[in-house]
């Protein structure tokens, strides 16, 4: 009964629409956007707005999966989803890496992805 009675007083800030108490003003206006239903979180990819990230993350996963571009570090081959990128990872690491870049710590297992390189990332010919 006591820690309930005296640490009730610390909790000063309380919402107006549910009566709940709050020890920080912070930590009443992080509650406070709880009740506000303003969609704030814009998808990345379609104009639907979302009122949390928890949603926005949901809508995600069901309507854009497979349609973000991934980008291979090492041949700039894009892939549709993190899945089909990592299954392309695993050539690069079967390979033997043998073509560095004498510019930066690339390396590739093949000469056409290194030439590929030096002309997109340092403008050799």
């Amino acid at each position: 009964m006591h820690q309930r009675h005296v640490h009730l007083n610390d909790r000063r800030y309380q919402c107006d629409l549910c009566l709940a108490r709050f020890v920080t003003n912070s930590s009443l206006i992080v509650h406070k956007q709880r009740h506000d239903n303003t969609p704030r979180f814009k998808c990345k990819l379609c104009p639907k707005m979302f009122t949390n990230t928890g949603t926005r993350a949901n809508h995600m996963r069901r309507k854009h999966y497979g349609t973000v571009e991934y980008v291979c570090k090492h041949c700039t081959r894009i892939f549709l989803g993190m899945a089909a990128l990592k299954k392309h990872y695993d050539k690069h690491e079967a390979q033997e890496l043998k073509y560095p870049c004498h510019l930066c710590p690339q390396v590739y297992g093949r000469s056409l992805f290194l030439t590929k390189h030096l002309k997109e990332a340092h403008c050799e010919e």
